[in-house]
């Protein structure tokens, strides 16, 4: 798989899929021409979803900011694009407070991750959830920040 980066100095208005499968102002009306996929248009031939070869299935995108940091672009079965942020978030400092309140289950979101580092990052939130380790060591060991969705928790 290749790497592509792009750099954005602004992004316009996004456009959601339908429940039909084709692109939707979000009224629920099919837009024509409106989706534009970043794939389909800058690593094919082709100009929307319909006729681009998929080249997301062979390239690995990401958008650049203005700090100059990379946000994965990943694109689901649907044709949607999602951008993720360029550092990782946690929540694993929460984990005690959340067991304390009777939260049993936890959804870990991996991108890229290989399997060695998904191991020890799912280790590491048990290991907080047992009370072995603090969140914020957990935290420093996988390099992410406290955050809870798009806030930074301070």
């Amino acid at each position: 798989m290749s790497h592509v980066t792009l750099a954005v100095s602004r992004i316009g208005v996004l456009r959601t899929l339908g429940s039909e499968g084709g692109p939707s102002n979000g009224a629920g009306s099919r837009a024509k021409d409106s989706l534009v996929c970043v794939y389909a248009r800058l690593l094919s031939s082709g100009t929307s979803y319909l006729d681009c070869g998929r080249p997301c299935e062979k390239h690995a995108v990401a958008l650049r900011d203005q700090k100059g940091e990379e946000h994965p672009v990943i694109v689901d079965v649907g044709c949607r694009n999602t951008v993720f942020s360029a550092g990782a978030n946690s929540v694993a400092d929460d984990i005690p407070r959340l067991v304390g309140m009777g939260v049993r289950r936890f959804r870990v979101e991996l991108l890229r991750e290989t399997a060695k580092e998904a191991e020890a990052l799912v280790r590491g939130y048990r290991e907080v959830a047992e009370g072995k380790r603090s969140g914020a060591e957990v935290r420093a060991r996988v390099g992410a920040v406290r955050r809870l969705g798009v806030l930074r928790v301070e």
